[in-house]
């Protein structure tokens, strides 16, 4: 299956690019679109909206689903 990742803020300047497309085996999971883009499980602080709704990293995708990347925002 592929899934449309898009890439915000701060994770769009560490993968260089503001989306891509990734092939992924059917029963993926978002956990494995945030390893698959370069980004360790152990940035738990990064969200994930997939289809512009904030879910899980347990969430199952299916086929031509948008996941987006989020870091955490700071600010004062």
């Amino acid at each position: 299956m592929q899934v449309n990742v898009l890439f915000f803020a701060a994770l769009r300047e560490q993968t260089g690019c503001s989306e891509r497309v990734v092939d992924l085996p059917a029963g993926s999971t978002v956990a494995d679109v945030v390893k698959r883009s370069g980004f360790s499980d152990a940035m738990p602080s990064i969200l994930v909206a997939v289809n512009e709704t904030y879910v899980e990293r347990t969430q199952p995708l299916m086929d031509g689903d948008t996941v987006a990347l989020i870091p955490p925002l700071g600010g004062g």
